[in-house]
């Protein structure tokens, strides 16, 4: 079995839609090398479009089989149950991806720092985790996108019951909504995230690194 088909079928897992397939059938074109290890971790490279020579290589550790945080959305324990972590360093630093659960079963959120949404413009999302007796300490981070975060929004929920998106850059630390991500599983949007820089695809308008 080629490169190719081996990273298809592997990640099959990420495909809900005809659409997402199409998303997953064009990453493959660029898949360079793909080495699977006895413990179910996965290692691939991917060649980066538009970028002569740029690779990614994609690290994705074996699946997280510990007990999982009651409070830890389902699409998230999922994801984590098939890789704990999906990700690539990105060159401008950072990772794009998923980084998957802590050994305590709760969320890795990477290099994301919470007191960024209180350097921002956000002060009205303040007030309102404020009445909601919710902490902004409490903000967890599903995604990475470089130096820059895709958080879980615990004041509202998406189509799919699960946590909405919300997109934070370390530059201006402003909260700005997803909505491209809304009826979107989580595993969905991941495979949007790793495409969007490798594809050169802008997939959700709101993110970037």
């Amino acid at each position: 079995m080629d490169n190719i088909t081996r990273f298809k079928e592997h990640f099959s897992f990420l495909v809900k839609t005809e659409e997402d397939q199409s998303i997953l059938d064009d990453l493959s074109k660029t898949v360079q090398s793909f080495e699977k290890d006895d413990s179910g971790a996965v290692r691939c490279e991917l060649s980066i479009v538009n970028l002569d020579d740029a690779m990614a290589e994609l690290i994705c550790p074996p699946p997280f089989t510990g007990t999982i945080a009651a409070d830890v959305p389902p699409g998230f324990a999922a994801l984590a149950k098939s890789h704990n972590g999906i990700y690539y360093e990105d060159l401008g630093g950072g990772v794009i991806g998923f980084l998957g659960l802590r050994d305590d079963g709760t969320i890795e959120s990477g290099n994301w720092e919470w007191e960024a949404v209180e350097e921002g413009d956000n002060e009205e999302y303040l007030e309102q985790l404020e009445e909601a007796d919710i902490a902004a300490s409490s903000i967890v981070c599903p995604l990475q996108f470089g130096q820059n975060w895709i958080l879980y929004d615990p004041l509202k929920k998406a189509t799919t019951g699960e946590p909405a998106l919300l997109f934070l850059s370390h530059g201006d630390c402003e909260l700005v909504p997803i909505p491209e991500s809304d009826g979107l599983t989580l595993s969905q949007v991941l495979l949007r995230i790793l495409a969007q820089r490798i594809l050169d695809r802008n997939y959700f308008e709101a993110v970037y690194s």
